[in-house]
């Protein structure tokens, strides 16, 4: 699955490539954190591996499409 597709750049994440998480694993990671922002990041990734578009998913996470394409990027430089 691409994660999305600006400018001619093309970021990539596939549903279970990133380091071994799974959309569901991302959602486990998000469910047993005390830290309500913390969540949110993985809680968005989990939705864009998921299927839902950019938008959607970074209004699961209440951030912007910006703040979830650089959280992508840390993501995949750095997974969970």
């Amino acid at each position: 699955m691409t994660l999305w597709c600006e400018g001619g750049s093309r970021y990539g994440i596939s549903s279970e490539d990133a380091d071994g998480h799974s959309a569901a694993e991302l959602r486990r990671l998000a469910n047993v954190s005390k830290d309500a922002n913390q969540s949110r990041r993985p809680l968005s990734l989990a939705a864009v591996f998921g299927g839902i578009n950019r938008e959607d998913a970074a209004r699961v996470g209440g951030m912007d499409r910006q703040t979830l394409r650089d959280w992508a990027h840390r993501f995949k430089a750095a997974p969970l």
